[in-house]
């Protein structure tokens, strides 16, 4: 049955409300698709080009006079896309020209922009995809509209990055997240860190909930990481109460979990303070110093930085054998940065498995 573009259609099979777009029902189209509540009507043509996956959908099945889609009363149902997605798709489809390229560079775009790669990536609509991921690139770069954006479109942009495998971008957008969520400009740990707005310590439990549903175990155990450094920080700010449970915005697994982390560096930096890595053996003898300096500056690190930051202490470490190259060698000097190196990537890789146990 025809109806007005603002009358509520019912579908009788599913016993739900479906109502027509109030764009992208368009009079003279030929192909009637629903998505969620919400029914289209565009032009088969503009889904068919570009060898996309909506080919297959049109095809008619033998004995068939007409295909599914040319009614309302048998339209097209696509599943597990939301019409918000999907409208985006019939803008591209639909686009001008100048009105591509001002949605290009708006800044206000990046959502529209992202629903496009979306949907285009899972219907390999393979020039809209590129368009699409080719607009959002030039918003992920460290001094740019990632240092200032609203959080809630931090995982908007990361989604299609992450469909369609952009590591090197996830990393970029997952670093600027975390920077933003730890607060660095109070600890000074980024040059030029003023250039980023800091986030709320509660858009800590949106940030853990997304990388959980994406099952980012790397950016998990980051989160878990930074959670625990800023309740640190936190606690040592003057107050006139008394000190909170500093997690309790998250839930309850996210809290079991940052206290297991918690334990687990701790007794991490406890074996490396007592067992900590020696230098060459075959120090000079002229040079006895080399033990003794090595050995006060792993003392020196245990005043430094939460109970917890272990990457932070090592850090300091790092940076602090360029002043005590006076009292080593030269070879024990690198030795030791070297060695220092090697356990802050060993740590960062294996931050998730202090919180989460093994994979």
């Amino acid at each position: 049955m025809e109806a007005d573009a603002d009358v509520t259609l019912i579908d009788v099979d599913l016993g739900v409300q479906v109502v027509r777009d109030p764009e992208y029902y368009k009079p003279s189209g030929d192909c009637k698709i629903r998505v969620e509540d919400t029914l289209f009507n565009i032009h088969r043509f503009l889904l068919e080009r570009d060898s996309s996956a909506f080919e297959t959908m049109f095809q008619l099945p033998q004995g068939m006079e007409k295909p599914q889609g040319s009614s309302d009363d048998d339209p097209i149902v696509l599943m597990g896309d939301t019409a918000e997605e999907f409208r985006a798709l019939c803008w591209a489809l639909y686009a001008l020209p100048d009105e591509i390229v001002k949605e290009s560079t708006a800044t206000n775009s990046v959502k529209k922009l992202a629903r496009v790669a979306v949907i285009s990536h899972k219907y390999q609509l393979a020039a809209f995809q590129s368009w699409s991921l080719g607009s959002i690139r030039g918003r992920c770069t460290p001094g740019g509209y990632l240092r200032t954006c609203p959080s809630h479109l931090l995982p908007i942009i990361l989604r299609p990055l992450i469909l369609c495998r952009e590591d090197s971008l996830v990393d970029t957008v997952v670093d600027v997240w975390l920077y933003r969520l730890s607060n660095l400009k109070q600890t000074g740990f980024i040059a030029n860190f003023h250039a980023y707005d800091p986030l709320p310590v509660s858009a800590f439990s949106d940030a853990i909930t997304f990388a959980e549903e994406n099952q980012l175990r790397q950016f998990l155990g980051r989160l878990y990481y930074a959670r625990l450094a800023v309740a640190h920080r936190d606690s040592k700010m003057p107050t006139s109460s008394l000190i909170k449970f500093p997690f309790g915005d998250l839930e309850h697994r996210h809290q079991q979990r940052i206290l297991r982390g918690s334990w687990s560096l701790s007794a991490y930096w406890q074996h490396l303070i007592t067992e900590k890595p020696s230098l060459q053996r075959n120090c000079p003898s002229s040079s006895t110093n080399c033990r003794p300096e090595w050995n006060s500056i792993w003392q020196d690190a245990t005043a430094h930085g939460g109970a917890t930051d272990i990457l932070f202490k090592l850090r300091y470490i790092r940076d602090q054998i360029p002043s005590h190259r006076q009292n080593m060698t030269e070879g024990c000097a690198n030795k030791g940065k070297a060695i220092i190196e090697s356990l802050i990537t060993q740590l960062e890789v294996a931050l998730p498995d202090h919180f989460l146990g093994p994979p």
